[in-house]
């Protein structure tokens, strides 16, 4: 499965999530109904306006090939500009692709640290994929982050993962899967 195909979830989830910005509820709306054109417009005009969730939509639109023919390199530039701007979906989609080599030059370092701020920011998929990512290399634990603040993040990870709706779980569970591992 291609990288494109594993964060197409990100499109989902971010509609999924609470009620963005007006600006941001438009073009959201605008996928969910497959108007590809219309969601384009409308997030290149967010995107004018410096709306970062903005850029990662746009981000994911190239790496799925929702704007034209999929183009990892734009989908990395794009996810990079949202997650240096605090998007934490838009952090775990970068730090996936630079863990794969997608669109940029394979960085496992890089990718634990943007894995790293994710989880630093309470968001459970991040802390699932820098568990992930650290029980499969454990040389990048000491690089960004040490051994002691990556169990801590896992203890809340496996925390939150408790407190979790049926629902929920299911759903963390399949975006998890699409990235190759299990919780």
């Amino acid at each position: 499965m291609s990288v494109a195909d594993k964060i197409k979830a990100f499109v989902n989830r971010v509609a999924g999530s609470q009620p963005p910005a007006a600006p941001a509820r438009t073009y959201l709306g605008a996928l969910k109904d497959d108007d590809d054109e219309v969601a384009l417009q409308l997030v290149q005009n967010a995107i004018r306006r410096n709306d970062p969730k903005a850029m990662a939509i746009l981000g994911i639109m190239h790496a799925t090939g929702r704007v034209a023919d999929a183009n990892p390199q734009e989908a990395y530039a794009w996810l990079l500009q949202a997650a240096v701007r605090g998007v934490p979906d838009a952090m775990v989609a970068t730090g996936i692709c630079l863990a794969s080599g997608e669109g940029v030059t394979r960085n496992l370092p890089e990718a634990a640290y943007w894995l790293h701020r994710a989880a630093k920011q309470g968001y459970l998929f991040g802390m699932g994929m820098l568990g992930w990512l650290c029980n499969r290399y454990p040389e990048l634990i000491g690089i960004h982050f040490s051994e002691d603040e990556l169990c801590s993040l896992l203890i809340a990870y496996a925390k939150q993962r408790e407190g979790l709706t049926p629902a929920q779980l299911a759903r963390l569970d399949q975006l998890n899967q699409l990235q190759g591992h299990a919780t």
